[in-house]
């Protein structure tokens, strides 16, 4: 049985640091990096509404895009809470 320090140390022997693959424009402010990310993420994505507004163009992603992702979702949890391949809506 392993027990206190050599507990921890097994654990965190094959750990690494991971770098982000994203860095959030300098915009977005300082702080709680998990913060500074969401609100660059979703000044982007309100910009994108905003401009489908004001031009009329369809946003990307659409509400049928949405729509579509979700039905993959549903159909996830109903794969794993029935063991069993589940077809997805279409």
């Amino acid at each position: 049985m392993v027990r206190g320090s050599a507990l921890r140390e097994r654990r965190s022997a094959g750990l690494q640091r991971v770098p982000p693959r994203w860095t959030p424009p300098p915009s977005a402010g300082e702080g709680d990096p998990t913060d500074v990310i969401g609100r660059a993420l979703i000044t982007t994505l309100v910009a994108g509404l905003l401009h489908g507004i004001r031009t009329g163009e369809a946003p990307s992603p659409s509400f049928r895009d949405g729509l579509a992702a979700q039905a993959v979702l549903d159909a996830v949890l109903a794969s794993s809470m029935h063991r069993a391949w589940i077809d997805v809506g279409a």
